[in-house]
């Protein structure tokens, strides 16, 4: 496993109305860099936009690499062993 952290390159587009209660830094112990994405997009995403008018889906703010940084940190203080999930925010934040 590896710790991994999303962070917002921009929190101001209308993308992340998908992630209205959370836009900051994300913490997640993960195997990869797809799986940190796809488990805080389960925690901190509410639902996905779907316009019926063109039947277009948007991504969730978590899994695309334009909206959110995800990079691989050694020295983060966390365990990286154990089981896959978000670390921070915690379910306080």
């Amino acid at each position: 496993m590896g710790i991994w952290k999303l962070e917002p390159v921009d929190p101001t587009p209308e993308y992340w109305a998908r992630s209205p209660w959370y836009k900051g830094r994300v913490i997640v112990r993960a195997p990869d860099e797809r799986e940190a994405r796809r488990m805080a997009m389960l925690k901190l995403n509410q639902y996905l936009d779907v316009l019926s008018s063109y039947q277009s889906v948007h991504l969730p703010p978590w899994e695309d690499p334009g909206l959110v940084r995800c990079t691989r940190i050694y020295d983060s203080g966390f365990d990286e062993n154990g089981s896959t999930m978000v670390l921070e925010p915690s379910e306080d934040e």
